[in-house]
């Protein structure tokens, strides 16, 4: 890539921490921070052009114009220059529109100055970061991480309820798209709650059902990807390893349904997702009895119905059942880190990073 993408799942192009940070300061608009680099601490660096680019934007948002030239006159490739400069003057003619109260032209100023190479899919998160951040240093608004998350500006609170949270993937992945709801995740496992230490939700250390109390919880020794409290369930659908030879851990359950229905009491707004390997028949089944299915907004599912001996007729009958309920399906693994190469372990860090200067 000749610039800078845009996408946090690809923030990482190199091992180098300095890259890491530059490019999350740059995201946000973080100019002071940038202007405090050196632009010679980055000689070794193998995208040290586009980093001195950055630098250079930095302190000409700040009207230092002699040391921008002077950082620009080290600079060889001069495509970068000109996509970086073309940033800067989206950046400032954004500043300028939120100071005239033209918040949707300074959305769009923001929107591009963070675009480069005219993409078009920029996550919510990150582009409410860069504009959080501009408006705070023009003294408008507070930015996200010196004050409430974005959901506590809102008149109602919305959440994502996120059961079966494996690495955290599901949490990355909705937090870009959403970055103004609370998350709580459900986890049984614990081989992957370490995981969830740096990320912005609340973890519950119990797996998920239709009644509170204790269940056999059998662990998938290959990649956790398939552990279920479903005794009918194959645990490794390679059939490598028998579900007798899998671990099992006696674990706390909660009823999710009455989870649903005490959370509604401060949510206005509630989104869930269900990746419980075959588990979701009978929540879901409780739920339509209880009658708090009406209480969520969206359901993300991954049906099991073929993985524990269940026929697909009494499948259907259940997805009759939630027919009214705005339905999704979900997948997450482009942000596991579980057992993934060094590079995924470093885009986490990286996103890590991110959500901790904006969602905390």
């Amino acid at each position: 890539m000749s610039h800078l993408d845009t996408n946090p799942n690809h923030y990482v192009k190199s091992d180098i921490d300095s890259y890491v940070e530059i490019i999350n300061k740059w995201l946000l608009g973080d100019w002071a921070s940038l202007c405090e680099i050196s632009p010679d601490s980055l000689l070794n660096e193998t995208d040290s052009d586009e980093l001195k680019a950055i630098l250079a934007v930095a302190h000409l948002q700040l009207g230092e114009y002699t040391q921008a030239r002077e950082i620009l006159s080290q600079i060889d490739r001069h495509e970068l220059i000109y996509s970086y400069l073309i940033s800067g003057v989206h950046n400032s003619l954004g500043k300028a529109r939120a100071l005239q109260n033209m918040r949707k032209q300074a959305a769009e100023h923001f929107f591009n100055s963070i675009s480069m190479n005219g993409e078009k899919e920029i996550y919510p998160a990150v582009e409410k970061a860069r504009s959080c951040e501009q408006y705070s240093q023009i003294d408008k608004i507070q930015l996200w991480q010196r004050g409430a998350p974005c959901n506590k500006k809102r008149k109602f609170k919305k959440l994502f309820i996120d059961c079966g949270g494996y690495d955290g993937c599901s949490v990355i992945k909705f937090l870009l798209l959403n970055p103004d709801y609370d998350v709580i995740t459900f986890e049984a496992n614990p081989e992957l709650w370490h995981y969830h230490e740096k990320l912005p939700n609340i973890l519950i250390k119990k797996a998920v059902y239709d009644y509170y109390g204790f269940i056999e919880f059998t662990v998938d020794p290959i990649d956790a990807d398939g552990s279920s409290i479903i005794k009918e369930k194959n645990i490794d659908f390679r059939r490598i390893v028998s579900n007798e030879e899998c671990p099992k851990l006696q674990v706390e359950c909660m009823d999710l349904s009455l989870f649903v229905k005490e959370l509604s009491k401060e949510y206005e707004h509630i989104e869930m997702k269900l990746d419980v390997e075959g588990a979701e028949y009978a929540i879901l089944q409780k739920m339509v009895a209880d009658g708090t299915l009406v209480l969520l907004k969206k359901l993300y599912a991954e049906f099991h119905w073929n993985k524990i001996g269940l026929s697909k007729i009494v499948h259907e009958e259940l997805i009759d059942k939630i027919s009214i309920l705005d339905k999704d399906e979900w997948d997450a693994q482009e942000f596991a880190v579980h057992m993934r190469d060094s590079a995924a372990i470093k885009r986490r860090e990286t996103i890590e990073l991110f959500f901790n200067k904006v969602l905390h």
